[in-house]
C-alpha cells in the first residue's frame, strides 16, 4: 500500500537531503539544482568535495557559495569543522555571500566529523553564538540611547559630553578596554562620535 500524500510529506514528516558536488567532478551537482529546486525538501544539506575524494584534501567553501544564489531552498553547509575558527570562517564567507546577492537567508552549518573531533566542539561554538547576541544587544542599547538624547537635545552636539561619561564605565566590558576609550574620547563632532562607536563594536569583542 502507498502512503497516504506525497513522500515529502508523510505524516507531516520533513525530509532533507544530502549531497556533494558529484561523484567524478564538481559541476555534476548542476543537473541536479532544477530538481532540488522543485521537490519540497525541507533542506538540503552540501558537502562541498567529489565523491572520488573521500575526506581527502579540502572542502571548497568557494564552491558551495556559488550554490546559494542556485538553489531556492534552505542550505547547509557540511565539511571540515573541526575548530570554532572553522566555524567562523564558513559563517563569515556565507554571510559574505549572500550579502553580495542580497538574500536573506545564511546557510546553516552541519559540524559532522567535527564532534568526533571535539565534543565539545557544539559548545564552544554556542558561546561565540551568545557573544555575538551580547554584542548586537549592547549595540543596539548604545545606538537607541544616542538617538533618543540626540532627539531630547534638538541635534546638538553637547550629549557627545554626556555619552563619554556612560563610556568610561561601558568601555570596561571589552576587551581592550583602552583601546575603545581612545577611540571615544576623541571625538567632538556627531559624525566623529557615530563612525567611533561602529569601529568600536567592528574592532572589538566584548570579554567572555
Amino acid at each position: 500500500m502507498r502512503p497516504h500524500g506525497r513522500f515529502d510529506q508523510i505524516d507531516g514528516i520533513k525530509f532533507s537531503i544530502k549531497c556533494r558536488l558529484g561523484y567524478y567532478n564538481d559541476e555534476e551537482i548542476l543537473a541536479f539544482i532544477d530538481t532540488f529546486n522543485t521537490l519540497n525538501f525541507s533542506e538540503i544539506i552540501i558537502h562541498p568535495r567529489i565523491g572520488k575524494q573521500m575526506y581527502t584534501g579540502e572542502a571548497s567553501i568557494d564552491k558551495f557559495k556559488a550554490l546559494i544564489p542556485l538553489v531556492n531552498k534552505p542550505l547547509v553547509y557540511n565539511g571540515d569543522i573541526f575548530t570554532v575558527s572553522n566555524y567562523v570562517y564558513v559563517q563569515n564567507a556565507c554571510k559574505d555571500a549572500i550579502h553580495r546577492i542580497s538574500l536573506q537567508s545564511t546557510p546553516t552549518i552541519m559540524l559532522g566529523r567535527g564532534l568526533l573531533t571535539n565534543p565539545f566542539l557544539a559548545e564552544q561554538i554556542q558561546c561565540i553564538e551568545n557573544q555575538h547576541d551580547k554584542k548586537r544587544r549592547l549595540h543596539n542599547f548604545v545606538v537607541d540611547l544616542y538617538v533618543e538624547r540626540l532627539r531630547h537635545a534638538g541635534g546638538s552636539p553637547k550629549i557627545i559630553g554626556s555619552m563619554k561619561e556612560l563610556w568610561k564605565y561601558m568601555m570596561n566590558i571589552f576587551d581592550n578596554p583602552q583601546n575603545v576609550w581612545r577611540k571615544v574620547k576623541k571625538v567632538n563632532h556627531l559624525d566623529e562620535y557615530e563612525t567611533a562607536v561602529e569601529t568600536i563594536f567592528n574592532d572589538n569583542n566584548l570579554i567572555p
